[in-house]
């Protein structure tokens, strides 16, 4: 298999892409940030993890646009 057909496996499995993007997420988040730490290094820290999360979201908008469209179903016309 090719990159493009995993990526689209991936992209069509709405379940699994939200499961690995919390599990990705959640490696970005400020709960575990030290208190202890000088506020240069606190604000390295956070800018860090919000940077690394713009950069995942990029990613999995550029996986959504491996997802499968589907046609549109052509409707009968109702008034005839």
């Amino acid at each position: 298999m090719d990159d493009k057909t995993t990526l689209r496996g991936f992209a069509d499995n709405a379940t699994l892409v939200a499961a690995v993007r919390a599990v990705i997420e959640k490696q970005f988040t400020l709960d575990d940030i030290l208190t202890n730490m000088p506020n240069d290094n606190i604000g390295q820290v956070v800018r860090a993890r919000l940077d690394g999360l713009k950069k995942v979201d990029e990613a999995f908008k550029e996986i959504a646009r491996y997802k499968t469209v589907s046609a549109p179903q052509p409707s009968s016309n109702p008034a005839r």
